[in-house]
């Protein structure tokens, strides 16, 4: 199988989107969703991340509209398509709307299962294994979307298995960190070829907590000494332009790379820069009208 990382926060938008090939099955798209925040320094986003996102919205409807089968990890919106066309006649593998959901996300849930009902096939994945020709996908059952008691719900994990070779896949969702222990232990059970994770939000609150912080640390060392293949380490860390100093060396591992350090890019942290682009964008406009 073919794993390539659509989309993510160091390259300018909300996102941890990836697209997974195979040899005889059709493609696979797991979180296909981009969102930019709606505010951020209290400044709107900029123009140039506007742009960004419609050209990776463009790329993430493409990728869906030829994946035979579609993963919705959780129901936030840098994840899915909430009003897509382009889940027609796919597989859908969704989180349960019904179980291990909080509010929120079970409202976008059900709705989103009502409106997809009749025009593709919308299985609740949480702690199910499906075997095809060629690959076999496999999902944890719910784990927290961060900490262990967040408000912010719970989120699947996908494990992507190629028949062919035993290659293997783990894509964690937002695990934020991961900050949770037993998330940790799951995610080290797997013993993946290639991760892609998502980092800890140091531009919240947990910046402030030097406990958060520490078991973050502690857990993905643990992760990088046991898993022997690459990890993509993206998400909501690219939110902090300073996220490398709050891992205290460990983001300098020559296994750990983000995704655009996978596509051989620089990362670009619109959204940590929006105070900077804003006021380069609006003195430039400034001066046109002048």
């Amino acid at each position: 199988m073919k794993v390539v990382p659509l989309v993510s926060d160091s390259m300018g938008v909300r996102s941890l989107s990836a697209f997974v090939e195979f040899r005889d099955s059709p493609p696979l798209c797991i979180d296909g969703g981009v969102r930019l925040a709606p505010t951020r320094f209290g400044l709107p986003p900029t123009q140039l991340e506007l742009r960004t996102l419609e050209r990776y919205r463009r790329l993430i409807e493409d990728c869906i509209r030829a994946s035979g089968f579609v993963v919705i990890s959780h129901y936030h919106y840098d994840h899915y398509m909430p009003d897509s066309d382009d889940y027609a006649g796919k597989r859908l593998f969704v989180k349960d709307p019904e179980e291990n959901i909080n509010r929120s996300q079970k409202t976008r849930g059900k709705m989103f299962g009502k409106i997809n009902e009749k025009k593709a096939e919308v299985i609740a994945a949480d702690g199910r294994e499906f075997r095809f020709d060629d690959f076999t996908i496999s999902f944890s059952r719910p784990v927290p979307h961060g900490e262990d008691d967040t408000p912010l719900g719970f989120v699947l994990m996908t494990h992507v298995t190629d028949e062919k070779t035993g290659e293997t896949l783990l894509h964690t969702s937002d695990v934020q960190g991961p900050v949770s222990v037993r998330t940790t232990e799951k995610i080290l059970e797997y013993e993946p070829d290639l991760l892609i994770m998502d980092g800890a939000p140091t531009y919240l609150r947990n910046r402030d907590d030097p406990g958060s912080l520490r078991r973050v640390r502690d857990n993905l060392h643990r992760i990088i000494d046991a898993v022997g293949g690459r990890i993509i380490y993206d998400h909501h860390n690219m939110r902090d332009s300073a996220w490398k100093t709050h891992l205290n060396g460990l983001a300098n591992n020559e296994r750990l790379t983000t995704f655009a350090g996978y596509h051989h890019c620089t990362p670009i942290l619109l959204e940590a820069m929006r105070k900077d682009i804003w006021r380069m964008e609006h003195r430039r406009e400034k001066h046109g009208k002048d």
